[in-house]
């Protein structure tokens, strides 16, 4: 039909789909006659939607309806979209006088005309829906006893060979079933129907010597084998350990199936991504033969364990991923058998063999220049390398020892650049198998031979190749702790990453230049971390070397984390080097935003030189910093503030980010320098009020709130805080409304934190005060993330924390504004806490709720009492009925006023239980506990 016609069709289809009469139209077009397939499918729809409408006592009615009507639908796919419908109205048991719809067709002469194609695909659903219905603790007996009829038509399907005539004889049904042509796909139904029964008890004992046969056999075949793999593996998790005389000669028959399989590896991995489900399948059947046969696989007490071997090495090497990692868990399984346990093949020797494996697996393809000319997928390659690969590595370096070290060491080849990089990664993979005795500074002779023959080799290399650069920057990175510890290769090394930072051919792609920023940044770290003097003039006399040239040329990214790692370095060092240097590197940011010529985002942006300005003073804690860091914003400070109005619109994406690089600066600075940053304290004002009102930035509170911290206790400066405070509250009182900004809501409640903390005067005897319990009042039941309501409960839980009188004269006693306000607005804030308490807190908040209420109850324990009281009373709970809810109320509210609960340590525990109890987590009676 025309597009018009299928629209209005399809609209039709839709509303018809949501009418109540939704399953009798469907069961009247099933019924039609003639009907078509297109009619069937679309009726099944209509029915598998209208299912949850059913009447709970029609739906066996239904159920078994329906399983009549399936019997004479010709299309598999409508079949079973059938039994899905069936699956949604019927559990077991059915009913007392009442059998499953399935099991009380089977001796209807419907159920033998489904022929042996639709009797297995009735079959397997009844396994599935009796595993289900098992797992719910249900009774699925009359199912279970229909094992023997699933024996009896799988093993007379599998025993029939492809294009014979197959005619079922049932013994016991008084219909027979109608002939039918044997398929391969006839084959691989009846594969998965007996796997399917395996979930309900099928054993290989079962199915005996004929039938397993004839399942292995069935391995050869491209259509069978994946659904036999599948039969078999799910047979071996159940065979007995140690083995027993009925499982054995079943077992010993697929391993001397071995060799076939094999070479049906060969052929399956040759043909790559169209073989790959056959690998897989194959690798998880003998996962489940070695985990199930541990001992007797590690022992060689099996025929042609030579070849499982080789065929799982072959698995841990194929390029799916999820192959590979099945192997690979198999070697994880095998070292549970300690090594004088396994067979000689099985210990150094085969994890040599893997680790060769493990190499050319994590190898880039031959002849690689990038991805888009490459036929490997990116994706799976990279998956591997990063989850699978390092697994794997670890595995290998604890069966193997320093001798890990040795291959890969040996395997670094500069005419090879492919291999080395593949070795240079698994050589950081290896790092955690020697982490505790590096950190530790443990390392026997031995590995500390293999570790600097290994950074010899490393940085002799010739980093030609970008990605082999990277590789030999991250084994710097991951053995950074181990370098940083020894002056005689610190330097060369810190030398070889400098010098490639400078060159031209290798910083110029980012790639490579951040890994070489890294790894500076991480032997930074660890030198600081070693307070070795010698270790800090060491990189301080290299590291500072870097050209103002290579600074600028290399990315954005890369010039921050080097920045980084010279602030690590600065921090320990003297106040005349500290002082130049600074000098040194802030005048080049300074002069590019001086001549205000900036791309709008990204790289040579605003922003990205603030990140510079931020990466630069970021680990500057030392005695001389702090003068320095002022000295830096005297100067930075305006000129940023008006760079950011004058090149980023107020509220576009650049603007936001300029903002949030310039206010997470100054936040670290004030942490930093502390009360040397006074000076900027006027420009800092007047930065983040007018950015927060024009954008509401949360980065412009998380500024004032360390600016508080800072100089909240300086009495000179209250006034202005508490004015600061008030325009700021202003904005965000106006953005509540329909929807909460909680990011907004989160920051503005650890800004009062804050001040409650650093600055009382400037909110506790405020109209301040006041508007900050309406707000969260207001806001804590509709909160849901979790920072949002544990800033709210951590700001509360400070203000009501009893606090020392005032002792001079003159000053605000603030416990007695407190006190004044809880005469106001106590009673509505309990009743809001507690409903929040009860219904809102996230259950893992909710245990710190306990403080708070701890230091409401030292004030008035009454007006505690009373709030919980009118919150159990009022609220209706879904858990408890109104008996047992009073019950409930009456009880909470007369151990909530015992000092000895609330004020002792299970408090937290007693809040916890009494909103689990609300909650329907926990009956009325985990209360009984506390008295």
């Amino acid at each position: 039909p025309e597009a018009a016609t299928r629209r209005n069709a399809d609209a039709f289809l839709t509303q018809a789909k949501a009418s109540p009469r939704a399953l009798e139209l469907g069961l009247a077009m099933l019924a039609l006659t003639p009907g078509s397939a297109e009619d069937r499918w679309i009726a099944a729809g209509f029915i598998a939607t209208a299912t949850n409408q059913v009447a709970k006592g029609e739906r066996t009615r239904l159920g078994l309806e329906l399983t009549r009507v399936i019997c004479n639908i010709p299309e598999p796919v409508v079949r079973s979209k059938l039994l899905d419908a069936v699956a949604s109205v019927v559990s077991f048991p059915a009913g007392k006088q009442q059998q499953h719809p399935v099991v009380a067709l089977l001796g209807s002469p419907e159920f033998a005309g489904l022929g042996a194609a639709g009797i297995l695909a009735l079959l397997t659903f009844l396994a599935e829906q009796a595993d289900r219905a098992m797992s719910r603790g249900e009774n699925v007996s009359e199912v279970l006893q229909l094992k023997p009829l699933v024996i009896q038509v799988c093993g007379s399907t599998l025993c029939s060979p492809v294009e014979s005539s197959l005619s079922l004889p049932l013994e016991g049904l008084p219909h027979a079933v109608p002939a039918v042509v044997v398929t391969a796909e006839l084959h691989a139904s009846a594969l998965n129907a007996l796997r399917k029964w395996c979930k309900l008890g099928l054993r290989l004992s079962d199915l005996g010597q004929s039938l397993m046969e004839k399942s292995v056999q069935l391995l050869s075949a491209e259509v069978t084998f994946t659904a036999a793999a599948k039969l078999i593996g799910q047979l071996l998790v159940h065979t007995s350990i140690p083995v027993s005389q009925v499982d054995r000669p079943l077992v010993e028959l697929l391993c001397h199936h071995l060799p076939t399989l094999q070479a049906v590896w060969g052929q399956a991995a040759a043909a790559g991504e169209q073989g790959s489900s056959i690998c897989l399948a194959m690798t998880s059947m003998l996962y489940e033969l070695g985990e199930a046969q541990l001992e007797l696989v590690a022992s060689m007490g099996l025929p042609h364990v030579n070849v499982f071997i080789d065929i799982m090495l072959a698995a841990s090497g194929h390029p799916e991923e999820a192959v590979a990692h099945t192997a690979n868990e198999f070697w994880e399984v095998l070292c549970e058998i300690p090594p004088g346990e396994r067979h000689g093949s099985l210990c150094t020797e085969l994890f040599e063999r893997l680790m060769l494996v493990l190499l050319e697996r994590g190898s880039y393809p031959e002849n690689f220049s990038n991805w888009d000319q490459s036929d490997q997928d990116q994706d799976s390659f990279e998956r591997f390398r990063e989850y699978s690969l390092p697994d794997s590595m670890v595995l290998v370096g604890h069966s193997l020892g320093v001798r890990a070290f040795e291959l890969l060491t040996a395997a670094v080849n500069p005419e090879h650049w492919r291999r080395s990089e593949a070795a240079l990664h698994g050589i950081g993979c290896l790092f955690p198998c020697i982490q505790d005795a590096v950190t530790k500074s443990l390392v026997p002779p031995e590995l500390e031979q293999q570790l600097s023959a290994l950074m010899e080799k490393a940085l002799t290399t010739p980093a030609s190749q970008p990605l082999l650069a990277i590789a030999i920057a991250r084994v710097i990175a991951k053995f950074g702790m181990w370098i940083a510890a020894r002056g005689n290769f610190l330097d060369p090394t810190t030398n070889y990453l400098v010098q490639g930072l400078e060159s031209q051919s290798l910083a110029a792609q980012a790639s490579v230049a951040e890994a070489f920023a890294d790894a500076l940044l991480h032997l930074a770290r660890h030198v600081v971390s070693t307070s070795v003097p010698s270790g800090i003039q060491i990189m301080s006399t290299r590291i500072l070397t870097l050209s103002s040239t290579a600074l600028t040329r290399i990315s954005y990214d890369a010039r921050v984390t080097i920045l980084k790692a010279i602030s690590m370095i600065l921090a320990g060092s003297s106040a005349e080097v500290l002082v130049g240097s600074m000098s040194v590197l802030v005048s080049p940011i300074i002069a590019r935003l001086q001549a205000k010529s900036f791309a709008p985002h990204g790289d040579g942006s605003v922003e990205s030189e603030l990140r510079l300005v931020g990466a630069l003073i970021h680990h500057l804690e030392g005695p001389h910093t702090a003068a320095v860091i002022a000295e830096m914003w005297a100067t930075v400070l305006p000129i940023a503030t008006q760079l950011l109005s004058e090149f980023s619109p107020s509220g576009s994406s650049s603007h936001t980010a300029t903002l949030t690089a310039l206010c997470g600066a100054l936040a670290r600075s004030l942490t930093l320098a502390g009360g040397c940053m006074a000076s900027c304290l006027e420009s800092i004002a007047a930065l983040a009020l007018p950015s927060f009102q024009a954008t509401q930035a949360p980065c412009c509170q998380v500024l004032v709130s360390k600016t508080v911290e800072v100089f909240g206790a300086e009495q000179s400066l209250v006034a202005q805080f508490q004015q600061l405070l008030e325009a700021m509250a202003a904005v965000v009182y106006a953005g509540v409304g329909d929807a909460l900004d909680e990011e907004i809501i989160a920051q503005h409640f650890n800004l009062l934190t804050q001040y409650t903390i650093y600055c009382p005067q400037g909110l506790i005897p405020t109209q301040n005060l006041a508007l900050s319990i309406q707000l969260s009042n207001t806001v804590l039941p509709r909160l849901s993330q979790r920072d949002s309501v544990r800033n709210c409960l951590t700001f509360l839980a400070k203000l009501f924390e009893p606090s020392e009188p005032a002792s001079t004269e003159g000053c605000i006693d603030l416990d007695a504004f407190i006190n004044t306000g809880l005469g106001h607005w106590g009673g509505e804030m309990l009743v809001v806490l507690f409903t929040a308490v009860l219904e809102a807190v996230p259950i893992e908040l909710v245990q710190s709720c306990a403080q708070l209420l701890s230091c409401l109850a030292r004030r008035d324990i009454g007006s505690l009492q009373q709030g919980l009281g009118t919150a159990l009373t009022s609220l209706p709970c879904p858990h408890l009925n109104q008996n047992d809810q009073a019950l409930f109320g009456q009880e909470a509210v007369r151990l909530i006023a015992n000092p000895e609960l609330i004020f002792s340590r299970r408090f937290r525990a007693f809040i916890l239980d009494l909103v689990k109890v609300w909650r329907g987590d926990m009956t009325r009676d985990a209360l009984g506990g506390y008295h």
